[in-house]
């Protein structure tokens, strides 16, 4: 479980245990002191030394853990992130400087991104070698749509985003959910119908539960995920259509699954757009 936090949550968690831990050894210690001394008059002093050992541990593991959050953690999520842009995009930047605290992590990393700048170059040179002068540019990207908003996906080969009720469908400028009330006889009629449809394309039984975000739309129309439980049962239907096994599928949904929020809010998400750009390039 906790490799689903995030790196940030997993160190303040570790620090807010540390803390309690060494308030519950103060306590402990000035408890059994204070039972040894059996002396009444004492407990003020004692429960004096309790709130104030209490505070000066809370005030230093804070300092602590700020310092370790901002140089180590937050550290090493700009330096994967950095080494990722890299990855993904062609002269992006990479700032290795940030992570001075991580001893010779930061210029492994540095030389790793050298490395594949230098690739990249010495590639690219030898295509622009083999490649006639006169020959048109081949343009090979291509807008697909936004991962920040989803949109309708109709085809067997590829992973179907939720119902939206934003205009005509995933339309960003009419942003809306159904307003329709949970008793509406026009929403439930909807829904039993997409449920059937989702049951027929998917090849389901009748006993099998579909998942609640396959047949309701968003607040807003727009979101790009669906739930795992979803994509899983479509996972058959999309390894059947592109002739890939339910293994490749399945894995492609695990790549692309995003965690809960701040690691605790929310449940996890795929985000179709992606998945099904990543299906693409499988070919």
């Amino acid at each position: 479980m906790l490799e689903r936090l995030s790196l940030r949550l997993r160190v303040f968690l570790f620090f807010a245990a540390l803390a309690a831990g060494c308030g519950a050894a103060v306590i402990g210690g000035l408890w059994a002191g204070y039972r040894k001394l059996a002396d009444p008059a004492a407990f003020p002093g004692f429960l004096l030394a309790g709130v104030l050992a209490g505070f000066a541990i809370l005030a230093l593991v804070s300092w602590v853990w700020f310092l370790f959050d901002q140089n180590v953690a937050s550290a090493v999520l700009r330096l994967a992130g950095g080494l990722r842009a890299q990855a993904h995009t062609e002269g992006a930047a990479f700032e290795a400087a940030s992570a001075r605290y991580l001893g010779d992590l930061a210029p492994a990393a540095a030389a790793v991104s050298a490395s594949l700048t230098q690739t990249r170059d010495a590639l690219a040179e030898a295509v622009a070698a083999k490649t006639p002068g006169d020959a048109p540019p081949k343009v090979v990207d291509t807008v697909a749509g936004s991962e920040l908003i989803g949109q309708t996906f109709t085809a067997p080969e590829y992973f179907h985003s939720r119902p939206s009720a934003a205009g005509a469908g995933y339309d960003g400028a009419a942003s809306s959910g159904s307003n329709l009330g949970p008793l509406s006889p026009e929403l439930l009629a909807s829904v039993a119908d997409r449920v059937a449809g989702y049951r027929e394309e998917n090849g389901l039984s009748g006993d099998v539960s579909v998942p609640v975000d396959a047949v309701t739309a968003s607040a807003s129309g727009l979101d790009p995920h669906i739930s795992v439980a979803n994509a899983r049962l479509q996972a058959a239907r999309v390894a059947q259509a592109r002739g890939l096994t339910l293994a490749v599928v399945m894995g492609l949904i695990d790549d692309h699954t995003d965690g809960r929020s701040l690691g605790v809010l929310g449940e996890p998400g795929v985000n179709v757009v992606l998945l099904n750009l990543a299906l693409d390039e499988q070919g």
